[in-house]
């Protein structure tokens, strides 16, 4: 869903610490609090107009949050200004000119990256659906700012783009979770059952794209691409 309109931002004092947060208006029911990369936002709907309420109500929580964020980054300072293909640090030198220099060219190096991320999920994809037989649609890749990947109803796969950087490990974890979504939707006993047969170590796996999220998020390149 699209922001309904430009983001407010807003610097103000959050325990004693001095934070910058964004608010999004948007069609939504309730108010939600949500990190992109290290930056708080804070999704409203449309017609409220007192929103630091939400902001005191969960303090804790937000400092918590961005203490935790900020030591993730600091243990993976050296991924964040190194562009990963596949969780390997790439040359991309050869880019660099083209990347910073426009917005055409921009576009041209995402559609390339995009590109080879469609095909390392599609072999994934048509591997599992076979050995799951569960079938699905289409796949997409986007340029999602809250998740990893989703699907629908119309049993259509998802994925953002950023899973280009990951281990080549977290990408079939990935894969494997939307594809099982199509067959439960919830994470139901037999869904956990399912991914612990593939893989077992699925709680760590879980942690590890819990750190990239907030490293890719904040990755020099990825910035630059968006």
């Amino acid at each position: 869903m699209k922001e309904s309109s430009k983001p407010l931002r807003v610097t103000s004092k959050i325990g004693s610490k001095k934070i910058t947060y964004f608010v999004i208006k948007r069609n939504v029911k309730y108010p939600r609090l949500e990190f992109r990369g290290n930056f708080l936002c804070i999704v409203v709907p449309k017609d409220i107009k007192n929103f630091r309420y939400i902001i005191e109500k969960k303090e804790k929580w937000i400092l918590n949050k961005l203490d935790f964020i900020n030591k993730i980054l600091e243990r993976n300072k050296n991924l964040t200004n190194k562009f990963i293909i596949f969780g390997v640090p790439t040359n991309i030198e050869k880019f660099q000119s083209n990347l910073l220099s426009g917005n055409k060219n921009k576009v041209k190096i995402r559609n390339f990256l995009r590109h080879i991320l469609f095909q390392k999920i599609k072999n994934i994809a048509e591997e599992y659906s076979k050995k799951f037989g569960i079938k699905y649609n289409k796949i997409f890749i986007r340029n999602q700012k809250t998740k990893w990947a989703s699907c629908s109803s119309k049993k259509n796969l998802s994925f953002n783009i950023k899973i280009l950087s990951l281990p080549e490990a977290l990408i079939n974890y990935l894969v494997l979770h939307e594809i099982l979504h199509l067959k439960e939707k919830k994470h139901s006993e037999n869904f956990i059952l399912m991914i612990k047969k593939e893989f077992p170590n699925y709680k760590e796996i879980e942690e590890q794209l819990t750190n990239y999220w907030f490293i890719l998020n904040n990755n020099y390149w990825w910035k630059n691409f968006s």
